[in-house]
């Protein structure tokens, strides 16, 4: 399968030599976040009481780690279980100013893709029950959800640097790039805190790629005795532009074009692969792009050089094609799968529980 990559990253070589000639202003530069990241966590600062209980899904380092799918895990199991969620998100490179705004109500779409995110949109298309609000202000947005939309459960979406609201439950994300000892901090590597700050986590999920096995105790054990749990993404649903449910089989006698602006498209692809689907090649985006016309162009182009009929995407990103491309798009939806299912069930209603947040 043939990669085209417009995400404006440098070859490895590239990349490596320009490293070099900026190291001895990078490590100053990561020297100064972990200083400003310190002084931040230390600061006086007043938390929001939210009156319900107020679960985090985070990180400690930037993209694709694996936080909004389990935010929408956590979101579909407690709405399942009769609670009424509601998904704080900042939403990132919105096309809007309006603060909080209300995605969803937990009934219908308030928002345009534009106006509300590419990540918040979509979770609130796929969440049945479950409000989506986005602004900067996690405290006020919390007020609405709670007030205005009765809801008694807060989920912060890449919560884990956030100070305003105060939070009963820690959930931290991980994947092997951050459980690396190589890992540096921001602008040097992709932590944007350091390893201490996991002392904070009530529970850490550590999301594992397609075929990857479970990290060792050696490889651990900087994690001290947090509450370690596994995951990986797995093959939802295939859909087509409607919607609609499409036939596997079908899929995989066409010829495909890979279209993402996702942080890790090496694992939508690998998924796709893994299903058989004839990829002939894959375009990859920066993650949350939005796509121009020249980019329009520029599908359709190879659609007709490749010889693909289809083009598979993510639901992340189908909303923000054109709608006579969507016409000829499959959508790739992607699940995610917890090891230890009911312990990490029984462990986050336990430390809710023990909370003085509600229930």
């Amino acid at each position: 399968m043939r990669v085209i990559e417009l995400r404006r990253i440098k070859p490895p070589d590239e990349a490596g030599a320009l490293r070099q000639v900026l190291l001895p202003l990078l490590v100053p530069a990561a020297g100064l976040y972990r200083a400003g990241t310190w002084l931040g966590r230390r600061l006086p600062g007043r938390q929001a009481e939210a009156g319900v209980p107020v679960i985090s899904i985070g990180s400690l380092s930037v993209g694709g780690t694996g936080k909004t799918p389990l935010c929408m895990l956590i979101a579909r199991h407690y709405w399942t279980a009769g609670r009424r969620p509601c998904i704080l998100s900042r939403g990132y490179r919105r096309r809007s100013r309006q603060s909080p705004l209300v995605v969803s109500d937990g009934r219908e779409l308030l928002a345009t893709v534009e106006s509300a995110g590419d990540e918040p949109y979509m979770m609130a298309s796929r969440l049945e029950g479950t409000a989506v609000i986005v602004g900067k202000d996690r405290a006020a947005a919390a007020g609405i959800g709670v007030e205005e939309l009765g809801s008694d459960l807060l989920l912060l979406d890449d919560g884990f640097q956030t100070r305003s609201i105060r939070k009963s439950v820690e959930v931290v994300c991980l994947d092997r790039r951050s459980l690396s000892r190589k890992a540096a901090l921001l602008p040097l590597g992709i932590l944007r805190e350091g390893r201490s700050a996991i002392a904070r986590a009530d529970l850490v999920v550590i999301m594992l790629a397609s075929g990857e096995h479970q990290p060792g105790g050696a490889e651990l054990a900087w994690l001290g005795d947090r509450d370690v749990f596994f995951a990986a993404r797995t093959m939802g649903s295939l859909l087509g532009a409607d919607g609609g449910p499409l036939d596997w089989e079908a899929a995989r006698n066409r010829r495909s074009l890979l279209v993402s602006g996702i942080a890790r498209p090496e694992i939508f692809e690998r998924v796709c692969l893994d299903e058989g689907l004839n990829a002939v090649a894959s375009i990859r985006f920066g993650d949350h792009h939005w796509y121009g016309e020249s980019d329009h162009s520029r599908l359709r182009a190879l659609m007709a050089d490749l010889s693909c009929d289809m083009i598979v995407t993510t639901d992340k990103d189908v909303h923000k094609l054109p709608q006579d491309i969507r016409n000829h798009t499959a959508i790739l939806g992607m699940d995610l799968a917890l090891r230890d299912e009911h312990r990490f069930w029984s462990r986050l209603d336990a430390i809710m529980g023990a909370g003085n947040d509600g229930a």
